[in-house]
């Protein structure tokens, strides 16, 4: 039985607050951040009377939010709203004024090439094939965030597919449990940054402590020191709970008993199911980001996602299944063909 494919409507919510907000918290980490260091220099320096170091301070704090508020405004504005309507046989596309309605079964695939504006940024588009003039496809960009573009372009994929068919068929895996010795690859980079961090803070803590307590003003660098060192271990702290809760997350058994599911240690009943869905073997690219099996309880009101290794960069990758009880494509035949999943597997929650 084929799981049920519903229209979509994917949009970029909250877009214009979203980038004010990101675009003010941009600018005023970096303003904090140097009128920190001019903060320090005031207080160990006796050049000013300490009522024209704070009266500097709140000045500079004031440009700060001034300046923050205008590159805010300026990143709302430049930001569109884009909405992508997914039916069975069409692709709305709508970007602020801009409209247009394109045939899914036209639908090609995702381009991804470096912005004219900006080396940094990256140019997301949507094509369609042109069947006027087939050697000029229709490129759409979608102004979107990464995550955004990637839901968009695997929802008109998979809709695609599972509407008109084609592709390979995938051998359902047959044993009743399904090993895989898969952890998530989590970059140490960003700890080590914050390693060392936190040795430089303590050092100018160590350096300032040092020279005594004769002036209220060393107490008080010695105490903004501590707060950015309370500060950077508290994001230590959450980046090792990240690390723990990615490894969690991810797929290291499968059981298929008679009346539950049994993932890693967590033990679900069929009859509590609502629905289960999973990232088709035949969506590629964007290999940072992972498979996804993702189950929906009656009684919950978010689904639990469990990660299934990550996305394979192109179709002609060779799907790898060392250490695992099967290939990934024969995994997911397994689920969207089980008898006491197949009624229940769904796209809805995909994401």
């Amino acid at each position: 039985m084929r799981a049920r494919i519903e229209d979509q409507i994917i949009y970029n919510k909250n877009a214009k607050l979203k980038a004010f907000l990101t675009k003010f918290a941009d600018v005023m980490l970096v303003a904090l951040f140097f009128i920190s260091f001019i903060t320090v220099s005031f207080l160990i320096s006796d050049s000013k009377k300490t009522e024209d170091r704070f009266l500097a301070v709140f000045a500079m704090v004031g440009i700060a939010v001034v300046a923050s508020i205008i590159v805010g405004l300026w990143s709302a504005l430049k930001t569109k709203n884009v909405c992508v309507k997914i039916s069975k046989g069409m692709v709305d596309v709508t970007i602020n004024k801009a409209h247009g309605v394109y045939p899914l079964e036209d639908y090609i695939g995702i381009e991804l090439s470096n912005a004219a504006t900006s080396r940094f940024s990256v140019r997301k588009e949507i094509v369609f094939a042109n069947k006027e003039d087939p050697d000029k496809n229709l490129y759409i960009e979608l102004p979107v965030k990464p995550k955004l573009f990637v839901k968009i372009a695997d929802s008109i994929m998979i809709t695609k597919h599972e509407t008109y068919g084609g592709g390979e068929q995938y051998k359902a895996y047959e044993g009743d449990e399904y090993k895989s010795t898969y952890e998530p690859v989590f970059s140490g980079k960003s700890i080590g940054i914050v390693v060392v961090a936190m040795i430089i803070e303590i050092a100018m803590a160590a350096v300032f402590v040092s020279m005594g307590f004769e002036k209220i003003n060393h107490l008080l660098y010695v105490m903004i020191i501590a707060v950015i060192f309370i500060a950077t271990v508290s994001f230590l702290i959450y980046s090792i709970n990240y690390k723990k809760k990615s490894q969690k997350m991810s797929v290291t058994s499968i059981k298929f008993d008679t009346a539950a599911l049994k993932i890693n240690d967590q033990v679900f009943a069929y009859k509590d199911i609502e629905n289960i869905c999973m990232t088709p073997p035949y969506v590629h690219h964007f290999s940072a980001y992972y498979r996804e099996l993702t189950i929906k309880l009656y009684d919950s009101k978010k689904p639990i996602v469990f990660f299934v290794g990550n996305r394979p960069d192109d179709e002609n990758q060779k799907e790898i299944s060392e250490g695992c009880s099967c290939t990934y494509p024969e995994l997911y035949a397994r689920i969207i063909n089980d008898r006491n999943l197949e009624n229940k597997f769904s796209f809805k929650n995909f994401s």
